[in-house]
């Protein structure tokens, strides 16, 4: 069950929301990279784990952009 909340942001607060999101779907992306290539610090990680992260963090990305559109009316 996922709990729901209403909390109220400000545009900076979205948009460091917003960026934050990307940029672990990044790194996620990095990550992968280097996991594809055998990089022994990143060996606890697999392939499948990384692709849900990248997933999530694209997904959250989406939503928090919804939300964005929602609240102030305006492309992000």
């Amino acid at each position: 069950m996922t709990d729901s909340f209403n909390f109220k942001f400000s545009r900076d607060e979205f948009d460091d929301l917003i960026y934050a999101s990307r940029e672990a779907g990044i790194r996620f992306s990095r990550l992968r990279k280097c996991v594809k290539r055998g990089d022994e610090d990143v060996s606890h990680w697999t392939v499948e784990e990384c692709d849900k992260k990248i997933q999530h963090y694209k997904s959250m990305e989406s939503n928090l952009i919804s939300k964005f559109r929602q609240a102030f009316d305006t492309d992000w």
